[in-house]
């Protein structure tokens, strides 16, 4: 293969289930002699996350899609017509799909006005060994896996290459727990730590705990958890920091941290346990946290159902601080967190990963275009192309919508 192009065309920053498409692009154009090629509207948070000078990075207006039609084009399932229009004159681009949510056939269903089943796709994308997914949660009951193959798996990956030194520091302060919540307090997470304040206050715990919400938060939530400080409980807000300030407070002040996703996996760098809550979106009672080494199916944001369904095994509050102050298992614990990163989602592996994947995948445009339901959506998108100043699907959707609400 010669040219890999990673295609997004999103409204809004890549987020945490998409971090991979950037984060690979830049890695296998520092580390490969593949053209590869970045997609998607410009942003400048992706801008900034993009590490490396060899990454062909356009917007999907600007790139030249006839110019790279022996292409290896990698996608999100739900923006498979999105790329089908782009590059519908290239029968011999190779079409490479990743699935990060199990509701992304229903997403790409509707999409294309349910002209064909949930089902029949699922089959369709099977039947050419063509998708991965983010975790196992994403791969969802409809599966049906017509040739048997192993299922691939391209996890939330280190936005760098994994190679310096496990830089270990002992306990911060012995008659003092020191815990850290890294990434943004907001609305999903705050949960968290009202339920964090909650285990703290039965866990029969005599010392003293500084809580370091590390990441930006809002104003308000700020007043509100300040008033939650005690003689007892400190809550230290850092702001907003970058990656590398992060790791160096974090190293330097905290014994643990509880974290989700992509934050979970930063966190290992740090040589520190990292320890992942499970959590609701809304207010909940609940005392199991998991450690990240013992994560099933790649999955780093676990709710009750996902823990249950995984068998992932958890602890209470009580028991994650007994080992880490009573049992000194500090060391091990972060060691443990840390290759557990290294050996699953460690840029060279997952990048190994993705290239063995895009090589066995057997789907290309030209199998796309004799399913009838795929032609029917690209037909019904040039008649409405006609009569509308348009361009992409994207563009499509949009203007159907509006037209909905005259």
């Amino acid at each position: 293969m010669n040219k890999i192009v990673f295609f997004l065309e999103t409204k809004i920053p890549i987020g945490d289930n998409q971090f991979i498409f950037l984060d690979l692009a830049a890695y296998l154009a520092e580390n490969t002699d593949i053209e590869i090629y970045y997609i998607n509207n410009y942003f400048k948070e992706d801008a900034n996350r993009n590490l490396s000078n060899k990454l062909h990075f356009c917007t999907p207006e600007e790139f030249d899609f006839e110019a790279a039609g022996d292409a290896v084009y990698f996608t999100p399932v739900n923006y498979l017509m999105h790329l089908i229009v782009r590059i519908r004159n290239c029968p011999y681009a190779k079409v490479c799909l990743y699935q990060y949510s199990n509701q992304a056939l229903e997403w790409l269903s509707r999409n294309m006005d349910y002209v064909c089943s949930q089902k029949a796709i699922d089959d369709f994308i099977n039947e050419y060994d063509a998708r991965a997914y983010f975790n196992l949660s994403c791969v969802g009951r409809q599966v049906s896996f017509k040739n048997n193959n192993e299922i691939v798996f391209l996890p939330n990956v280190l936005g760098e290459k994994c190679s310096y030194s496990f830089e270990f520091r002992g306990l911060i302060d012995r008659d003092r727990i020191n815990i850290g919540l890294l990434g943004p307090l907001n609305s999903e997470t705050v949960y968290t730590l009202y339920n964090l304040f909650a285990n703290f206050q039965i866990s029969q715990n005599n010392k003293k705990t500084d809580i370091h919400i590390i990441g930006k938060s809002k104003i308000f939530l700020n007043d509100v958890f300040k008033k939650s400080s005690s003689n007892r409980t400190r809550i230290i807000f850092t702001g907003e920091l970058n990656k590398e300030n992060r790791k160096n407070y974090i190293n330097k002040n905290v014994d643990m941290v509880l974290a989700n996703s992509s934050y979970a996996i930063e966190a290992a760098t740090c040589a520190v346990p990292v320890i992942l809550p499970v959590s609701q979106n809304k207010p909940y009672i609940g005392n199991n946290y998991v450690y990240l080494f013992d994560a099933k199916g790649y999955k780093y944001n676990l709710d009750y159902s996902s823990l249950i369904a995984l068998g992932s095994i958890s602890h209470p509050l009580s028991e994650i601080l007994d080992d880490i102050y009573i049992y000194d298992k500090k060391e091990k614990l972060a060691r443990d967190c840390y290759k557990y990163c290294a050996e699953n989602n460690a840029l060279e592996v997952v990048s190994s990963k993705f290239l063995d994947f895009i090589e066995s995948s057997k789907l290309y445009l030209k199998d796309c275009l004799c399913e009838n339901w795929l032609a029917e959506c690209l037909k019904r998108y040039d008649n409405f192309v006609l009569n509308h100043n348009i361009s992409g699907y994207a563009a499509f959707l949009d203007a159907k919508e509006a037209i909905k609400r005259i």
